[in-house]
């Protein structure tokens, strides 16, 4: 029987409902967790998983956790994700969703449609007695952390949103957005307002750290690690003497939040999700090998630590993403397939740059001939054995519209070049309503199996602690 067949078969193996029911056992107390450990990669569902892991042992030679570590012990769901003013949701309502158990508008953070402020799931396992964490790649008050632990109207409310966080007091908090903790006219800042949110959290009792090295020192206490003013980069392009990997961060905050009480850590990385939007193949597969790695980490804690539940999960699909054969006339007038063979992946695997890398490295230069000829230095430099024609270039230097789907420009342009080589294609440059999905091991694993709405999967976390209000 091919390989391929037989993960399918299991795959569906673990949506099978079971009996008892998934109410039931999260009543037992066998089957509650003391730690809960929820790995969120945003914008990334089972296809893009599938392609991490194929990556994975085809490049890397290695095994892929969530496959090979995490679903043979435990168990798979599926989720619906629309939000409750669109088919098609955004991160802010997919994770109010799958934080709160209510619906949404699209932008709205832990707020009802009514203008009424929710529970976010972290609020409440810190009044349950919880620690609670938040690790992320992205701005710490980008929607996903935000809408586990605050209410605000939108999740462009930054300030309020890390205002929001000084007062709730989680016990780990760590990710970039350093712009929203310098006071006005600090070099980097963002707010409006004479408020240095880090010495705020000092004041606190909150230990700092501010670089990968630093978090050596992170024992059981309460900190705050900012390592980058926004975004933290793509793992593809991480100076690692400057940030953190998603698994030492991990690592940390799992250091740092062991107790007798136990606790919630909320692991993201957002960086799979802006590689999708930027339809960056190569950027999205470092991601989701550097997402996997903090898999690893949190399932090697849960070797010595059984009473821990281990999730891994999205809110929803990005980029429309289509590794898929190409078919392509030849000079005869031939018609023949181009397949996505091994090859075409070493392509993919010999890109050491994210597109966003070379958008910045190519910026200022005009579509003149002097500009030309840097362009294809850099090209080549950065894109190795990806072939650009005169029209790709220009395309590029013009930042012109493909479609109406590509709104990242030049980056989709960049993605759509990159696929005509490598049989890896985008749809869009936004989100999709595909799946999203939902993998759990350890004690009450087996209520995440299944298909449901993604307010579903906030109801079953709260049901594991028994937060139900």
């Amino acid at each position: 029987m091919p390989d391929i067949f037989k993960r399918y078969c299991f795959i569906l193996l673990l949506l099978l409902p079971v009996a008892p029911s998934a109410t039931a056992l999260a009543g037992s107390a066998a089957e509650r967790p003391r730690n809960i450990i929820i790995l969120f990669a945003d914008g990334a569902t089972v296809t893009q998983f599938e392609f991490g892991a194929y990556t994975a042992r085809k490049l890397q030679g290695r095994d892929f956790a969530l496959f090979d570590r995490l679903l043979p012990n435990g168990s798979l769901g599926l989720m619906s994700t629309f939000s409750n003013d669109a088919f098609v949701t955004d991160s802010a309502a997919a994770a109010s969703a799958m934080s709160t158990g209510y619906k949404v508008n699209n932008g709205a953070v832990a707020v009802s449609p009514e203008g009424q402020a929710l529970s976010p799931f972290l609020q409440l396992a810190k009044k349950a007695g919880k620690r609670i964490g938040i690790v992320t790649t992205a701005p710490v008050y980008d929607a996903t952390p935000a809408a586990f632990a605050v209410s605000v109207p939108s999740r462009k409310d930054y300030t309020e949103i890390v205002d929001a966080y000084l007062a709730l007091q989680p016990d780990v908090l760590m990710g970039g957005g350093l712009d929203m903790f310098l006071p006005a006219g600090t070099p980097g800042s963002s707010r409006k307002d004479a408020r240095d949110l880090r010495k705020a959290f000092v004041s606190a009792g909150y230990g700092v750290v501010q670089s990968g090295s630093d978090l050596g020192m992170m024992t059981a206490g309460k900190w705050l690690g900012l390592f980058a003013l926004e975004d933290m980069a793509f793992e593809i392009d991480r100076q690692h003497y400057r940030e953190p990997a998603l698994a030492d961060m991990t690592r940390a905050a799992l250091s740092a939040l062991e107790g007798k009480q136990g606790f919630v850590l909320l692991v993201e990385n957002e960086s799979t999700d802006t590689a999708s939007h930027q339809n960056d193949a190569a950027s999205l597969m470092h991601d989701l090998w550097a997402f996997d790695a903090a898999l690893d980490t949190a399932l090697d804690y849960q070797i010595s630590h059984p009473d821990t539940l281990v999730i891994v999960t999205g809110d929803h699909e990005t980029g429309g993403f289509s590794p898929t054969y190409v078919r392509k006339k030849s000079s005869e007038g031939k018609i023949a397939d181009i397949k996505l063979d091994d090859s075409r992946l070493v392509q993919i695997g010999k890109i050491k740059h994210s597109i966003n890398a070379f958008v910045q490295a190519t910026e200022n230069l005009k579509d003149d001939a002097s500009g030309r000829a840097d362009f294809d230095h850099l090209a080549g430099e950065y894109f190795p054995g990806i072939p650009f024609n005169t029209v790709d270039r220009t395309t590029v230097l013009n930042k012109q519209l493909l479609h109406e789907q590509t709104s990242y420009l030049p980056h989709n342009t960049l993605g759509q070049i990159i696929g005509k080589s490598t049989g890896i294609y985008w749809g869009t440059s936004g989100h999709t309503p595909e799946p999203a999905l939902a993998a759990a091991t350890g004690p009450g694993h087996a209520v995440f199996r299944g298909y449901y709405d993604n307010t579903d999967f906030a109801k079953k976390l709260h049901g594991l602690l028994h937060l139900i209000e």
